[in-house]
């Protein structure tokens, strides 16, 4: 008796297993086929990141982070995120502050952010000289 009872519960036990997997089994992949973008775009860490203000490449962990809204925005320090906070609100440097780094050092031509304001806002050509 003890036997037949073994067996029978065995029977039971690997079916309810069978029935539990195959389920585990659709639901992941259902779940797997929702999950895969997400899942796939994660996988490329971004470790590099350049200064909003100045186009300066760097570590992104060095990199002082401003969140503006949902975006992120980096600097190579407080005083270049608050130059930027200034300046892209102004007409004369609003499209400059906007630029991707590539463009940025393209127009910049090897002078830096502080000498193009400068020639911009004579007036401001004091407190420039400091940065």
């Amino acid at each position: 008796h003890a036997r037949t009872h073994a067996r029978t519960h065995a029977r039971t036990h690997t079916h309810a297993r069978t029935r539990t997997h195959t389920r585990t089994h659709a639901h992941t992949h259902h779940s797997m086929s929702v999950m895969l973008p997400r899942e796939h775009r994660s996988t490329k860490l971004i470790t590099m990141s350049c200064c909003q203000w100045c186009a300066d490449r760097r570590e992104r962990k060095e990199l002082f982070k401003l969140r503006d809204g949902p975006i992120d925005w980096y600097f190579c320090n407080a005083l270049h995120a608050e130059l930027w906070l200034e300046f892209k609100q102004h007409p004369k440097t609003y499209t400059l502050c906007r630029m991707l780094p590539a463009q940025k050092r393209e127009y910049l031509q090897g002078s830096s952010m502080q000498d193009k304001i400068s020639s911009l806002f004579p007036e401001r050509c004091n407190t420039e000289q400091q940065l």
